[in-house]
């Protein structure tokens, strides 16, 4: 059986110092094109698909949001994983109307 690994140092970005979360997800999204794992669509569908389906959860503790696309924007199987300097709003998944600060992506 093959082993897959999913998160790879080269798509971890810590303590990111963004101001909305467009700016993450840009950061984010790029890092993963540049890095071959997405298409150059990727950042426009991940873009698109928070603005209709938020991913913010509000945790215990850290808020945490789960941006993504659709696998037809995917090149290879990785896990992207930010964390940030200071939180920033996303919209609650299930409740857009409410936010949550969020400081792991």
């Amino acid at each position: 059986m093959q082993q897959l690994t999913l998160i790879n140092a080269d798509i971890i970005m810590l303590d990111m110092e963004c101001v909305e979360n467009n700016e993450i997800l840009t950061a984010m999204a790029n890092r993963l094109i540049s890095k071959g794992y997405a298409k150059q669509s990727y950042l426009q569908a991940v873009l698109n698909r928070e603005k209709e389906y938020p991913t913010g959860l509000p945790t215990n503790g850290v808020g945490v949001a789960i941006p993504h696309a659709d696998t037809k924007y995917v090149i290879k199987p990785g896990i992207a994983v930010a964390t940030l300097k200071d939180p920033i709003k996303f919209n609650v998944m299930g409740n857009p109307e409410q936010q949550v600060d969020v400081k792991l992506i």
